[in-house]
């Protein structure tokens, strides 16, 4: 009886034995399977993987608009701290390099579980893909998989205007002329996307890049159609980010959002472009929301406090004030009262010639 008992016990432990060795080989072999399923850059030119999303949900592809290309590192090292420029309500920017030396911006999308379908996501990207301006920032690929989503744009090394404008360590100083053309062509962007029927939701300084020719691109654009249902809690989550630029009717639920509220983002980017200032700061025992402090400025006839002090002697008084009175004209509380894009285009274009026109006079 003992000796059975004894190789009953030691076939027990070599099963026990046998059992561990599998599951820990089964662990590992699983885990090198997501590692490759995970990895949209891993492959060059960003062709489809062992098998398909349709069937495979964790499997992904790359697709490039402008044809295969071919990435210099994994996407572990490229999804990485270090490489991270930025991040919004929307997810976080990475920069990473293409093996012909061509810089990117790689967004990983958050909340992956409010993101669409991967026939609907595609769909969407690819939408978006073919919208194409010249201050519109150009979406270049994009990469889905059912644990999360990435979308490629083209990289702005200059960086964002709210860098630009506020950044004590910048020394660049921009010009009213340069500024005057910054919001000229932001305008032109958002006609153009609300031409498109793409309404932006998230108008802010940080989503919009200059280029060297200081000419604006407005990035983040139809990123709410990536969510399955418009629902009002989520976007304004999303947006909560960006304080002092979000207009009144996201708070009330009976108002409908609609094309407006970029023009109340707008009409805030006006003013801070202008004074150099943020919507909203933030002092010892005050705070001052730049909108009212403008106008209450322009009403005491004060227009020099409402211009950025870099720019004192170094701007057009003519062109200054009408584009200061458009800005407010455009931040107004009742949505009715604010201008359409195209409208806004008009008048800050009859503004530039208007200016012009005075200078050939004086000359």
């Amino acid at each position: 009886m003992l000796s059975i008992s004894v190789f009953i016990a030691i076939g027990a432990a070599i099963s026990i034995v046998v059992g561990v060795i599998a599951i820990t080989f089964l662990n590992i072999h699983v885990r090198s399977s997501n590692l490759h399923s995970d990895s949209p850059f891993g492959l060059p030119g960003g062709k489809d993987y062992r098998s398909s999303p349709e069937k495979d949900p964790k499997c992904g592809k790359v697709v490039m608009f402008n044809g295969d290309v071919e990435f210099t590192d994994e996407p572990n090292n490229l999804l990485k701290e270090g490489n991270e420029i930025g991040r919004g309500g929307f997810g976080i920017v990475y920069c990473a390099v293409l093996r012909d030396q061509k810089s990117i911006a790689i967004k990983k999308l958050m909340g992956s579980s409010l993101t669409k379908s991967h026939d609907d996501f595609e769909r969407e990207v690819q939408k978006l893909g073919k919208i194409r301006h010249q201050n519109l920032v150009a979406i270049e690929g994009y990469y889905w998989n059912s644990t999360f989503q990435l979308i490629i744009y083209e990289y702005f090394s200059r960086g964002n205007l709210h860098k630009l404008l506020h950044d004590d360590n910048s020394k660049i100083v921009f010009s009213w002329s340069a500024r005057f053309k910054v919001i000229l062509g932001i305008a032109k962007g958002l006609a153009y996307l609300h031409q498109m029927n793409i309404i932006h939701y998230n108008m802010k300084s940080t989503n919009v890049f200059i280029d060297f020719c200081d000419e604006p691109k407005i990035g983040d654009f139809g990123l709410v159609n990536l969510l399955p249902i418009l629902d009002h809690c989520v976007l304004s989550s999303k947006i909560q980010s960006a304080l002092g630029y979000t207009a009144p009717e996201f708070a009330c639920r009976t108002v409908n959002i609609t094309e407006k509220c970029d023009v109340y983002g707008f009409g805030i980017l006006v003013l801070e472009i202008v004074s150099g200032k943020r919507p909203v700061e933030y002092m010892e025992d005050d705070v001052v929301v730049l909108c009212d402090m403008v106008r209450s400025s322009l009403e005491d006839g004060k227009v020099e406090q409402c211009v950025d002090e870099k720019l004192v002697g170094n701007f057009l008084l003519e062109e200054a004030i009408p584009v200061i009175k458009l800005g407010l004209v455009c931040s107004s509380h009742v949505p009715s009262n604010r201008p359409n894009m195209a409208e806004v285009v008009n008048i800050l274009e009859t503004i530039e010639c208007s200016s012009e026109g005075q200078q050939e006079e004086l000359q």
